[in-house]
């Protein structure tokens, strides 16, 4: 340090000797002569209670006496010679505090009182000066207490405290601006004539540089030095018609989706502000629809606003199709059967051409799969080799990075459920001391988009994660970047803020609301995937002409009864909430059940004791059938409503006569998924599935044929004609597209085994 260049430490020591009494002089007057004279007098002992030093009177050495400190009381063994010094005690010991039993899983008992062990007096050892006094007559030993008023000048221990702490607080007070110059130095931004090769910022509000772990943005200082990337992030996870894709588990520290845009900021240094998501699973109050035409207008005009001299990424994570050789993006509400419904790549790429920006580069995230969890809906499949030779072949100046390729699928594993290619390129961009992913090379602002070494990365990852399951997924980057774009400028102007599109809502929330109240039910099967979806938002306008033919009457009537506690009763066999106005009726449903509704789980851990565990499947087989038999009654009471003559479906509304097709064949469905679910129990007491190395469960995965009772099949194939019909009578009406999402939801199971935490 070479000497103490601060004045204000000088100025502390000087004050702090000033305050304090000379420590020397208090020694040395603690050995005159008239205090070692009464000193002479008095025999020191160790308390065998408290372990305290006691200065006891000579002459009492024969009297029972009592510790100042702890009560004990004590008495000394007379002597005939001088007093030894004494000898040391045993520590105390204390009664053992019981252990609380081992707690039982699932099990929650009252807290009880703990018992608390009181302190016992050591007796001292035989022969030694002192012994606990104990003839009955004296009371019992008292928990050590503070005293207040013993002993002489008590107040000289306080006073010295209150001085120290008095002199070092404005000692630091003076020190303060020299200390945080030191642990605290000033950001600088990259103005003229500093350093342009500054990694550490990037255009925003505040010149401040992040540490690697910190979850703060890397924004630059305006007029500072701006890193001239932006992105857009396009995701869709709940899709109307095709299989859920997972946004990562909704924590605020976890990887997924609202997190990722931290993790592009940070990886990459693109600015913030110079992001969007476009996203359903975006975080609350950010969420909003990617509907067809919400994507392709928030795309354009990001293109078109973007700097020749910007560096860009666009994100498409989803679903993507083949159809008649042509390769097709799926937002929220397509159908993947349905070439009209879809975004077309070619489109995308016709955009991203024209668009003027230097670096374009396309990130298609597609064709995800969780292998633990099957298909609840259509996925497109295995990556088509046509899709392949789309996502190869980008126009000049564009480059795609494809999460995977021909006959491969991307990914989704329990512990990356945002998808293992996005789980590594997250991996790749948030680095560490160990993992230095993009950021082993410097990046300055003129630089290109790691495109290469990203790839490198994120496919040594996913070979490494996926070799224990026996899967191969790889990523490609295809196309060049642009040779003629504009060099970086960072006096340039900066591109217009990022605004995404809303949908245009032509229909009557109200009125879908209420169709919804009418015969709105839960999932059929308990999924993770499937957060739901916002109808509301997602259903596009039905025609005003179609709808009038659908009025809402208000009236009540016998049919429209037992269709209401059909409801009930599915919503009774589920985990999901019931809607307010039938919560008391399901409460009720579901003690006369008396059914634990724990048994619908979605996978087993694989057990210790196999004749134990066989045995709980079947108790919970027999729970299973009581739910059938208590489904099957009201199967037949709702048929039997539909067909009475006077008050059945041919007496009802147009409105209500699609309410009652749509409960029926949603409650058939109902039946058949639980004698799916009972025959998987079935299959698995019969014998235990075979494990991979390294898997430690079983998961039901959903899968398109079932596989179980011959009377859940019939059940399945009359749903279906009824959800059939709802679709060919009632088209452009919202009891079409549930009819249709209906109709895509698989009912068979069948066991997967995966590796669970």
């Amino acid at each position: 340090m070479g000497g103490c260049r601060n004045p204000c430490t000088l100025s502390f020591v000087f004050m702090l000797r000033w305050a304090l009494p000379d420590l020397r002089e208090i020694s040395k007057a603690d050995s005159r002569p008239w205090r070692s004279e009464i000193m002479a007098s008095v025999v020191q002992a160790t308390c065998p209670g408290c372990k305290r030093t006691l200065r006891i009177p000579a002459d009492w050495s024969s009297k029972a006496i009592r510790c100042k400190h702890c009560g004990a009381i004590l008495q000394s063994k007379p002597s005939a010679v001088r007093p030894a010094p004494p000898a040391r005690t045993s520590p105390p010991t204390a009664a053992p505090v019981p252990k609380a039993a081992p707690a039982i899983a699932a099990v929650v008992y009252p807290k009880a009182a703990v018992a608390v062990a009181v302190p016992v007096v050591a007796t001292s050892a035989p022969g030694g000066e002192f012994e606990t006094f104990d003839d009955g007559s004296t009371s019992p030993a008292r928990p050590p207490r503070p005293r207040r008023g013993a002993g002489r000048a008590w107040w000289i221990g306080p006073a010295v405290a209150a001085t120290i702490l008095l002199v070092a607080g404005i000692a630091a007070l003076i020190a303060w601006p020299y200390v945080s110059g030191a642990l605290f130095p000033k950001a600088t931004t990259a103005d003229a004539g500093s350093d342009p090769k500054n990694p550490d910022l990037t255009a925003g509000s505040a010149g401040k540089s992040n540490p690697k772990d910190s979850a703060r943005p890397l924004d630059g200082a305006k007029g500072g030095q701006a890193f001239p990337r932006r992105a857009l992030v396009i995701s869709v996870h709940n899709y109307l018609y095709a299989n859920p894709v997972h946004a990562g588990m909704p924590i605020s520290n976890a990887r997924n989706i609202p997190n990722f845009l931290d993790a592009l900021n940070r990886g990459l240094h693109i600015p913030m502000m110079e992001m969007a998501q476009l996203s359903d699973g975006a975080a609350t109050g950010k969420a909003r629809s990617p509907m067809k035409a919400v994507i392709e207008k928030s795309l354009t005009d990001f293109l078109d606003d973007s700097r020749p001299q910007d560096r860009i990424l666009v994100f498409f994570i989803g679903h993507g199709v083949a159809i008649d050789g042509q390769m097709y993006l799926a937002p929220i509400e397509g159908e993947l059967n349905n070439a009209a419904t879809l975004i077309p790549l070619k489109w995308v790429y016709e955009q991203m051409a024209k668009c003027p920006a230097r670096q374009k580069v396309l990130v298609m995230d597609v064709n995800r799969l969780n292998p633990g969890h099957g298909l609840e809906r259509p996925n497109g499949g295995p990556m088509d080799p046509k899709e392949d030779a789309a996502l190869n072949a980008p126009p000049p100046g564009v480059q795609v990075l494809s999460a995977c390729i021909a006959n491969q699928q991307s990914y989704e594993l329990d512990d990356a459920p945002m998808g293992l290619f996005l789980d590594e390129l997250d991996t790749a961009l948030v680095t560490d001391e160990k993992n230095k992913g993009v950021k082993d090379k410097i990046q300055h602002p003129e630089d290109p988009l790691p495109m290469e070494r990203l790839r490198d990365l994120v496919n040594a990852g996913m070979k490494r994660e996926l070799s224990e399951f026996k899967l191969q997924q790889t990523s490609r980057l295809a196309g060049d970047e642009s040779k003629d774009g504009a060099p970086y400028d960072k006096s340039a102007p900066a591109a217009p803020a990022i605004v995404l599109a809303t949908p245009v809502k032509n229909g009557s929330p109200k009125e879908i609301q209420s169709v919804l109240a009418e015969i709105g039910v839960p999932s059929i099967k308990p999924s993770r995937d499937d957060m739901g979806v916002r109808f509301d938002e997602v259903l596009p306008p039905f025609p005003p002409e179609k709808m009038k033919d659908y009025p809402d009457d208000g009236a009540d009537a016998p049919l429209r009864q037992a269709i209401f506690k059909a409801r009930e009763v599915i919503y009774a066999v589920s985990t999901a909430t019931a809607p307010p106005a039938m919560a008391d009726e399901v409460g009720k449903i579901r003690l006369e059940l008396k059914v634990n509704l724990s048994v619908l789980k979605d996978g087993y851990r694989k057990p210790g004791d196999d004749a134990k565990f066989k045995k709980q499947l079947e108790g919970d087989e027999r729970q299973i059938a009581d739910l059938l038999f208590h489904l099957q009654e009201t199967l037949d009471d709702l048929k039997t409503a539909g067909d009475n003559a006077a008050t059945g479906r041919a007496k009802e509304t147009k409105r209500w006569q699609a309410n009652y097709d749509f409960t029926l064949a949603r409650l058939e469905a109902q039946i058949a998924y639980l004698f799916e679910y009972q025959s998987m129990l079935g299959q698995m007491r019969k014998q235990l599935p075979d494990l991979a190395p390294g898997q430690t469960g079983w998961r039901l995965a959903s899968q398109v044929a079932l596989k179980g009772d011959t009377q859940g099949k019939k059940l399945a194939k009359d749903s279906g004609k009824h959800l059939d019909a709802i679709i060919k009578d009632n088209p452009g009406t919202p009891w079409e597209v549930l009819a249709k999402r209906e109709k895509l939801t698989a009912l068979g199971l069948e066991w997967q085994g995966v590796k669970s935490e």
